[in-house]
């Protein structure tokens, strides 16, 4: 089972070996969600009131997770429950045949994939429900290992299957199945925790800690600084880069770990939202959504449906006036539109300085699988603007890959001439004049 990011689902790989079954399994692993502060939420969410995760998406499809501190049923009562709801809209008809469980964090032996195959296959629609009204009865949860300081960790494991198994796939499943490797999430585990850390960065203000053997296994650099002959690096004396922004280094200490800066990915850490001047805290800040839930069925619910019942109800009572609310609405709308594609002009311009940034970083301590992620990255925003830049940096740092996708780009007739008349070309001409007659031989060679 993989796990990555905040709401930390892995995009992994399926966890049967089996060659008859592995064709049907799209996506394995799963989600924890955190619970801080479970007297409050059992003080304040009777039977039937339930917290939910916020959505997060996986397999293609969007999934909440809902945790219901005295029970969903009044048949449960007693303990709690948890759920897991599929939240997709109209547009997504087909229903996905998943196999789940719960466990608490730790509970090594019922988070095994084999284990996962093991539990009943369910059909998800698309706002569907199933789960498990008595996972723990609260007196045994208050009384165990799992409560910890007020909070609590559930572990929701996910196997998506894009059909049903036949009898004959089920009947070739091997007795032991292995799982994917997770070395990844143990070594990123590892830096998250900070156990064991020997060595202190201090970059451009910014502390960080970090192994260093770990750091030396994947970067010659840092094994000669750290264990070479002129070695002088102690525990108790921080190591000081000043030339370096700090979210840079934490990209490189994070694919040092991990084997994946992070950069591209969907959800990142996030800042706890509120809740009524409390925070309900889960897994990398992940916040708690209160909401409410009447239904007592234990089967498919629809949240959506009564949602959208709501809403035509709220629509009949706003008819009056509603002329001037729609051009109201309109200016707004057309707002948020501005304001997200400035927002998301941003966030590509951050990605982009990021991704140089980064190349500069692995050539510095000598990643070279992070320079060619790096180059494949950049490559997919070559323009007219970036082009002359992106040549000067894959001639310093010797990125042939980077470099043949410029001169690529520069082969179209209509981009050439959009580039020097925008005065692309001039620095080159300047600074590096040498790096334009390559681009000017390349150019007649290509004719």
């Amino acid at each position: 089972m993989s796990f990555a990011g905040v709401s930390f689902i892995g995009n992994g790989r399926a966890a049967c070996s089996a060659s008859s079954i592995t064709g049907a399994v799209s996506a394995s692993g799963y989600h924890l969600l955190v619970v801080d502060g479970y007297s409050r939420t059992k003080q304040d969410h009777p039977n039937g009131k339930g917290i939910g995760s916020r959505p997060f998406r996986f397999g293609g499809c969007n999934w909440v997770i809902k945790y219901y501190p005295n029970g969903k049923c009044p048949e449960d009562a007693d303990s709690i429950s948890v759920y897991l709801n599929r939240k997709d809209d109209d547009s997504i008809e087909k229903s996905v045949m998943v196999h789940f469980d719960f466990s608490f964090l730790g509970q090594v032996e019922m988070q095994d994939p084999s284990s996962i195959l093991a539990t009943k296959v369910c059909d998800f629609g698309r706002s569907s429900s199933w789960g498990i009204g008595e996972f723990i009865k609260r007196g045994a949860l208050e009384q165990s290992k799992h409560l910890k300081d007020d909070g609590l960790t559930i572990r929701c494991d996910i196997i998506i299957f894009t059909k049903k198994l036949s009898t004959e796939d089920a009947s070739a499943a091997p007795f032991i199945t292995v799982p994917p490797s997770d070395m990844c999430q143990n070594f990123g585990d590892l830096l998250k925790t900070k156990e064991g850390v020997d060595v202190v960065f201090v970059v451009s203000g910014e502390t960080f800690t970090a192994h260093r053997c770990v750091l030396a296994a994947r970067s010659t650099v840092f094994k000669k600084q750290f264990f070479g002959p002129m070695n002088n690096v102690t525990t108790a004396s921080p190591i000081c880069i000043d030339d370096m922004e700090a979210k840079v280094f934490k990209a490189l200490l994070r694919f040092i770990y991990t084997d994946s800066p992070g950069i591209d990915e969907e959800e990142e850490e996030e800042e706890v939202e509120e809740e009524e001047g409390e925070d309900l805290v889960g897994e990398e800040e992940m916040g708690l959504e209160e909401e409410d839930d009447d239904d007592g069925d234990d089967g498919d619910e629809n949240y959506e449906q009564d949602d959208e019942e709501e809403d035509e109800e709220d629509g009949m009572e706003m008819l009056e006036g509603a002329d001037e609310e729609e051009v109201l609405e309109g200016k707004e709308e057309g707002e948020r539109m501005e304001q997200d594609n400035d927002d998301h002009v941003k966030d590509v311009e951050e990605k982009k300085l990021m991704w140089q940034l980064l190349l500069v970083a692995a050539d510095r301590y000598n990643l070279r699988r992070l320079e060619l992620i790096c180059e494949e990255k950049l490559c997919a925003y070559i323009d007219t603007s970036m082009v002359a830049n992106f040549l000067v940096l894959a001639e310093k740092y010797n990125c042939r890959g980077l470099k043949k996708a410029c001169l690529d780009f520069l082969r179209s007739h209509v981009n050439l001439q959009k580039v020097i008349s925008g005065g692309g070309l001039d620095h080159l001409t300047k600074a590096y004049p040498f790096i334009l007659k390559e681009v000017i031989a390349q150019l007649v060679s290509y004719v």
